[in-house]
């Protein structure tokens, strides 16, 4: 079975800020392409946050680790 799904988002701090887009889904959706999408680097990911960070001499950082407590 295959379906479609339209989804209508807002996004506030864009120049339009209306966007939709079609979503299709199901078993019978011929694509020759790859079906994945590629991941990004944690390293790169990291050098990217701190880049910025460390850029901006007025900047504030915080980081956090949040874990659910021991029952």
């Amino acid at each position: 079975m295959t379906c479609a799904q339209m989804v209508v988002d807002y996004f506030h701090q864009k120049e339009d800020p209306n966007q939709v887009r079609i979503t299709v889904g199901g078993d019978l959706i011929g694509y020759p392409y790859e079906l994945t999408t590629r991941t990004y680097d944690l390293t790169a990911n990291k050098k990217v946050t701190w880049d910025s960070f460390i850029s901006d001499p007025g900047a504030n950082y915080i980081c956090a680790d949040v874990k659910k407590p021991l029952s």
